[in-house]
């Protein structure tokens, strides 16, 4: 399926969900169905399949609209690191990583709305908290 990488330049991969593989795709065509981002820290796609919202990272499959679902986003200030985490339905799957602003000399966040600006796990959460922007998604990439 076609995603595109809005952290990125909107470049366009193709992303198979069975092998879990990214492939960047210079020559895309066809029909954009989510948004992705990859880096050394972690492997993360949001898209629709079969007019399911899906949210997928490293390895690990949720659905996004499922009611137990509980997405935490927060940075840890002294130590320049994010902490993302997922749970539903009994499963956990947290990830801490590098801010974004942590190589920003004298840089102290606090303007939490910058965040889903400058790091795809904090888009997710903010979508995962705002209702409307998931049902304009799924309508945008039906």
């Amino acid at each position: 399926m076609k995603l595109s990488m809005p952290f990125n330049c909107n470049s366009i991969v193709d992303f198979d969900l069975q092998n879990e593989n990214f492939t960047e795709d210079q020559n895309a065509t066809g029909k954009i169905q989510g948004n992705c981002d990859f880096n050394e820290c972690y492997k993360a796609a949001l898209f629709l399949k079969d007019k399911e919202l899906l949210f997928f990272l490293d390895g690990r499959t949720f659905q996004f609209e499922n009611d137990n679902i509980l997405i935490k986003y927060h940075h840890v200030i002294n130590e320049g690191s994010t902490v993302f985490s997922i749970k539903c339905d009994g499963e956990e799957y947290l990830i801490t990583y590098q801010s974004w602003w942590s190589d920003i000399p004298d840089f102290i966040p606090v303007e939490p709305e910058q965040d889903a600006d400058e790091d795809y796990l904090a888009y997710i959460y903010q979508i995962w908290l705002d209702k409307e922007i998931s049902t304009s998604l799924k309508q945008q990439w039906s």
